[in-house]
């Protein structure tokens, strides 16, 4: 997952990144049905764990989601802007600390922030080069900000 990750934040295409853990997390998921234990290194002829299994290796395909966003945030200087690698329509998922929603765009070119846990502050927020217009408002649970840009900022 680290592996790709890091490539999109390069620029690979997603779908060509994502190829490459494919076989090694589907290995785990699907055939020793063990997600938490995922190793760094599996033996090549039984695909058994080999060399550093932990119980939290698995959480580095958490980066993927990040990758794929292109989420960034600095809450204290309340900003919160997201790059997305994939093409419109998309629903990305959001996580920041106390909060989780998706960010959505459609073809046309809008996007809605949905809040489905916690309270997002008033931030500048921005995706794809499409800035909300001002800082947005506090927002709770199933709250939801949307705006529109007939072109890239």
């Amino acid at each position: 997952p680290n592996w790709a990750s890091l490539n999109i934040r390069l620029g690979m295409q997603v779908d060509v990144a994502l190829a490459r853990p494919a076989k090694s997390l589907g290995n785990w998921r699907s055939r020793l049905r063990d997600l938490w234990n995922v190793a760094g290194v599996a033996d090549a002829s039984t695909g058994l764990p080999s060399i550093t299994s932990h119980y939290g290796y698995f959480m580095s395909a958490w980066h993927l989601v990040l990758a794929i966003s292109g989420q960034q945030a600095h809450i204290p200087e309340g900003w919160l802007r997201f790059d997305p690698t994939v093409e419109p329509p998309f629903a990305l998922p959001v996580f920041l600390p106390g909060f989780a929603g998706s960010l959505r765009c459609s073809t046309s070119g809008s996007y809605e922030l949905f809040v489905f846990v916690g309270t997002l502050p008033g931030l500048k927020l921005g995706a794809g080069g499409c800035d909300y217009p001002g800082m947005s408002p506090i927002t709770a649970a199933g709250g939801r900000l949307a705006w529109e840009c007939s072109g890239k900022q």
